[in-house]
């Protein structure tokens, strides 16, 4: 029994010393570059890369060498750069393109070209730019390259990553897995999840037919109705009536409605002009006439005598005018004849 225990702790201490070498080695190869708070990029070493980290500031920039593990046809520099929204030194193609011109120009001076070409880089929907300068003279030393690869590529929206790649031939397996190694440091943008759909089926929707409208029971001595009318189906046709039965009776359509009397629109009473004053003219005063001297009234005209009154002849009917009543009058008009 005892034999069996030891046993059983012996494996499991093989085992424990087995995995312990594998977990530091695995935790040894991956290094972290932070540049902040969402901006972390792991150094992954692979079969073809080993990283080493030359120079770091956490928060701000890293640089990092990468070399081939087997021959020495290339070497690789990375320059991470932390660029946040309160810089913004890199956050544009322009400014891209214009850092690794004027990075390159330097080289202008061993290389065969006169200016600095830029071609554009777009992958995994970022953006950036490189150039490739061609050396002027080999002397054949170690570690000298005849193509050098300058550019810089937007990593992330606060960060982008600078590279410099010496090769001796850029059209190999080994310098486009060299791209691939700088352009895998991309963020890639997360998709956007489809909201889930249900698969469980429906259940039919069932349409109730319509009922009857229930009957009134028949008073007790009634004949039962030998003519009953039927409802139709709602959903089938309805049948044709019976010849025998009767004919429904047309129902009148309703008159017309009477249009409604129009009222006259009363007109607004004419607005009488309103008479112009005439306004009398000022009288316009004559010129004071000149006195002249007053004239001579001339001498009153003789006048005639008066008439003297005629004399009437005794027995004047004329007379008896004078008296006071008509009986006086009648008597001396008959006594003077």
């Amino acid at each position: 029994m005892i034999k069996k225990h030891t046993s059983v702790i012996a494996t499991l201490l093989y085992l424990l010393a087995t995995l312990m070498p594998a977990q530091a080695q695995t935790s040894a190869n991956l290094r972290e570059i932070v540049l902040g708070p969402s901006d972390r990029y792991t150094l992954p070493e692979t079969n073809e890369w080993r990283p080493e980290v030359l120079t770091e500031a956490t928060d701000r920039f890293a640089d990092v060498r990468v070399r081939p593990k087997q021959g020495q046809a290339l070497s690789l520099t990375l320059y991470f750069l932390a660029d946040p929204l309160t810089q913004a030194r890199f956050n544009t193609p322009d400014k891209i393109a214009a850092t690794v011109t004027r990075n390159a120009e330097p080289s202008l001076r061993q290389s065969i070209e006169r200016k600095v070409t830029l071609s554009p880089i777009r992958v995994h929907g970022s953006y950036g730019s490189l150039s490739v300068l061609t050396a002027a003279e080999l002397r054949g030393a170690p570690g000298e390259f005849r193509y050098q690869t300058r550019g810089m590529v937007r990593i992330s929206p606060e960060a982008a990553l600078g590279f410099t790649l010496l090769s001796n031939a850029i059209d190999t397996t080994e310098y486009r897995q060299a791209l691939d190694y700088i352009y895998d440091f991309i963020q890639r943008p997360r998709p956007t999840a489809a909201p889930a759909t249900s698969t469980r089926p429906q259940p039919a929707v069932v349409e109730e037919p319509l009922r009857k409208p229930p009957t009134a029971p028949a008073p007790s001595g009634a004949q039962p109705a030998t003519q009953q009318t039927r409802i139709p189906d709602p959903v089938r046709a309805p049948t044709a009536p019976s010849v025998d039965a009767p004919l429904p009776k047309p129902v009148a359509e309703p008159p017309p409605p009477a249009p409604a009397a129009v009222q006259p629109v009363p007109q607004p009473a004419p607005v009488q002009p309103a008479p112009a004053r005439i306004e009398a003219p000022k009288p316009v005063a004559a010129p004071a006439p000149t006195p002249a001297a007053a004239p001579t009234p001339p001498a009153p005209a003789p006048q005639p005598a008066p008439a003297a009154p005629a004399q009437r002849a005794p027995g004047d009917k004329r007379d008896c005018l004078n008296l006071p009543s008509n009986a006086e009058i009648i008597r001396c008009v008959n006594s003077r004849r």
